[in-house]
């Protein structure tokens, strides 16, 4: 004898099995990224608008870079993503240096760049170059968060990768603090 459906409740749809199961983590692990990376850039938009062309060149508590040179660090570093995702895609390093040329070379280019721009092209550069991460980490498929990118100097799995570069901004951004020329904090 056939019951109708109103005789028995319907069991919780719970998906598909496991398969649905990664899904949902997969989606809340972009979720909890995608919400790192948009509060480090919204603490780098505030310290960009309050940094002012006087204080673009302004010593910072990082004493090998000015304000400028921060700011335009952090947009290197994020300009990185699109090769250590093809790094771990392909499983194969990629522009490996030794650690003193990649610091030299890190460094070198930031004061370059801090010296072409300043807040509203810097501003500009920072928005296309997270747009470009954020299209990469919604393209960030299951299984492949763990897969590992050896890039210049660092191994990091996908998910370090976006992580990492949420802290990245944001510590950076800590060298600021206090008034923008403000001498470097004395070591103790």
């Amino acid at each position: 004898m056939r019951t109708s459906d109103s005789e028995h409740p319907a069991e919780p749809d719970v998906g598909v099995g496991f398969a649905a199961g990664v899904s949902v983590e997969r989606a809340s692990k972009k979720a909890a990224v995608r919400r790192e990376l948009e509060a480090a850039r919204g603490r780098y938009q505030q310290v960009l608008t309050s940094t002012s062309d006087e204080g673009w060149g302004a010593a910072t508590r990082n004493p090998k870079w000015t304000a400028g040179a921060i700011l335009a660090h952090i947009v290197l570093g994020m300009d990185t993503v699109p090769l250590r995702i093809k790094s771990a895609r392909r499983g194969k390093s990629l522009m490996v240096m030794p650690v003193f040329a990649f610091n030299f070379i890190n460094v070198m280019l930031s004061r370059r760049m801090a010296a072409r721009y300043r807040q509203g092209t810097i501003g500009r550069e920072f928005d296309a170059k997270y747009n470009t991460m954020i299209r990469l980490l919604d393209d960030v498929r299951d299984g492949e968060w763990e897969k590992v990118s050896h890039v210049y100097i660092q191994r990091q799995t996908i998910e370090e990768i976006f992580r990492s570069q949420a802290s990245h901004i944001l510590g950076h951004l800590e060298e600021m603090t206090g008034p923008i020329g403000a001498p470097p904090r004395r070591q103790l």
